[in-house]
């Protein structure tokens, strides 16, 4: 028989530690844990030898202590941070961004499965390719991305094999840990050559029996980014939803918490 496998509900009660501290672990520490669904599982008896090897970490649950819950009553929230990139407030967040920057974007979990697709301004480019080619749902497919990729930077993705034609990818992080990606796109950089998209282009449009002329027409309205551009765009975007995505989960925590305490005291 396997390894027992644990929630991350379950490994806060059996370490003692708020997932925050759990995922800080992982990260720096080699806590032992794996991905199975998109979700952290835990192997118990990897757990248990990692605490004999290192000890106990001190408590890091920060606030008042509740007084009159015991063990079976833990009030912890079984939600990872991912799940909440589709919370109203990134949504929000990144709707009015795209609409500033006009450029189409999408989020993806850590696994490459898209979470959120065009939550504001749908680039001209991407619904005229989406026309020409229905298979096309979205300017950003799962292949589009550097799953492998370790980010410290922006990564330029090429849609479609045209050169020139760029989507960024940024990563999205809680507490020192990767959640998910942020792809944001169609641009041209500033060191794009002309004819060499042009040509790709006229290739796409051939492939998918479409007009040249209407998809170069398209093609006119995806901006030009310099180099410095792209490096401020994609920094602070990844920054400021990984912010987000923070005060999000810490909020939704608290909130199941209070909940759940409401319910205990009304059992009382």
């Amino acid at each position: 028989m396997g390894d027992q496998l644990l929630t991350t509900k379950e490994v806060e009660h059996l370490v003692q530690l708020n997932r925050v501290t759990i995922y800080r672990l992982i990260r720096t520490e080699g806590f032992p844990a794996l991905k199975v669904g998109g979700q952290w599982r835990f192997p118990k008896e990897e757990v248990e030898s990692w605490i004999a090897d290192h000890g106990r970490v001190t408590e890091t649950h920060h606030g008042p202590q509740i007084v009159g819950l015991d063990d079976e009553h833990d009030v912890s929230l079984d939600v990872e941070p991912a799940e909440l990139l589709r919370s109203v407030e990134i949504i929000s967040l990144l709707e009015a961004f795209s609409f500033t920057v006009e450029l189409s974007i999408a989020v993806f979990d850590i696994d490459g499965k898209m979470l959120v697709d065009y939550p504001g301004y749908q680039h001209p480019f991407c619904q005229f390719v989406r026309q020409i080619d229905p298979t096309h749902g979205s300017c950003f497919g799962r292949h589009h991305l550097l799953l492998d990729e370790k980010h410290t930077q922006e990564s330029p993705v090429a849609f479609d094999d045209i050169p020139g034609l760029h989507y960024l990818q940024a990563p999205i992080w809680t507490d020192q840990v990767q959640v998910g990606y942020i792809v944001m796109g169609p641009l041209v950089m500033e060191n794009s050559d002309p004819e060499l998209v042009r040509h790709g282009l006229e290739t796409l449009a051939k492939r998918y029996s479409a007009s040249s002329d209407g998809l170069i027409k398209q093609f006119e309205t995806v901006r030009r980014f310099s180099n410095d551009q792209v490096r401020i765009l994609t920094t602070l975007l990844s920054q400021i939803v990984s912010n987000m995505l923070e005060v999000v989960h810490r909020r939704t925590d608290a909130v199941q918490r209070l909940n759940t305490i409401a319910r205990l005291a009304a059992d009382v």
